[in-house]
């Protein structure tokens, strides 16, 4: 026969029960004079607002707003950061195991101590924790903050107070802070960071990839290639290939350069005071100059024209 039991049992836990025959049942439907409301159906799972849930929980609704939500989550704030604001905990237990360690949580921290809280408002941020668990089946500290939102919209990761869109505080120097991959993941991709001193990019790959750091513009919505240094540590403008007879210039990691152009290739302006443009030197030794004092331009002194023989 099919009954219903609702009451306790002998460790004083309430429970709603259900008998009966199901075979080919479809569960069980909670409902009113104005239709179904929930719905377990004979997989266990729970449907709220659908009366064919495919997932342990699934909610649906004709549509939602900030002032209607899907779901509202409310805590009361504690008095203390991260332990007491947990909105939604992750508990995770390897298969042998009969203890559950609290993984991750996802939270909201004011940003003023709670007994400072008022009706004029407050700051505060969305948390991202992550435990680091290293006992299992024992209980671990409560998951620690990774990364935040607060109130600007700003993000961190590794700090609780960002300053910008997006804040990154590592801890230590690296110049592989930040590391950005594309299609190709083994091989291309780039990293940001710092370190004493410097801030450093790197353009950097495996193996035996070859890989170029390039600088892009937009002129009128196009946007073109403007500069590169190639992987030979070269910095080329207008050009990508390290060709002194191609139009471009290159300044060489070897220590000298090439202009090419069908044009003049260097302009040398000396704003004001007649004196030095030019110095030549040779093992650390200076050979010669060229000068140039007022519509005259001389090379050690010497004074001349262009002329052929």
């Amino acid at each position: 026969s099919n009954y219903y039991d609702i009451g306790r049992d002998n460790q004083n836990t309430g429970f709603l029960s259900f008998y009966g025959n199901q075979s080919g049942a479809n569960g069980y439907i909670f409902g009113g004079a104005d239709g179904e409301r929930i719905r377990i159906d004979s997989s266990g799972n729970v449907g709220i607002g659908t009366s064919s849930p495919n997932q342990k929980l699934e909610i649906f609704t004709d549509g939602s707003s900030s002032a209607n939500p899907v779901i509202n989550l409310r805590m009361n704030q504690g008095n203390s950061a991260n332990g007491d604001n947990q909105a939604i905990t992750f508990d995770f237990k390897p298969y042998s195991y009969s203890y559950y360690n609290r993984a991750a949580s996802i939270g909201y921290v004011t940003e003023n101590d709670w007994t400072s809280l008022s009706s004029s408002g407050w700051d505060g941020r969305l948390t991202f924790n992550v435990s680091t668990i290293t006992n299992i089946g024992s209980a671990d500290t409560l998951p620690t903050e990774r990364m935040c939102i607060n109130e600007e919209g700003n993000v961190g990761i590794g700090t609780s107070s960002p300053a910008v869109k997006a804040h990154i505080f590592n801890g230590s120097d690296s110049p592989n802070i930040l590391f950005i991959q594309g299609a190709d993941s083994s091989t291309e991709n780039i990293f940001f960071g710092v370190e004493t001193g410097k801030s450093t990019i790197t353009a950097g790959g495996s193996s035996t990839t070859n890989n170029s750091l390039v600088f892009r513009t937009s002129n009128a919505g196009v946007e073109t290639e403007a500069m590169r240094i190639d992987s030979s540590g070269n910095l080329l403008v207008g050009t990508t290939s390290n060709n002194k007879d191609i139009t471009g210039a290159s300044l060489r990691q070897a220590g000298d350069g090439y202009f090419t152009r069908n044009d003049t290739l260097l302009y040398l302006n000396r704003l004001t005071t007649d004196g030095e443009l030019l110095r030549f030197s040779q093992a650390g030794n200076l050979e010669g100059n060229v000068e140039v004092s007022g519509a005259t331009v001389s090379y050690n002194g010497f004074t001349g024209t262009h002329w052929s023989r």
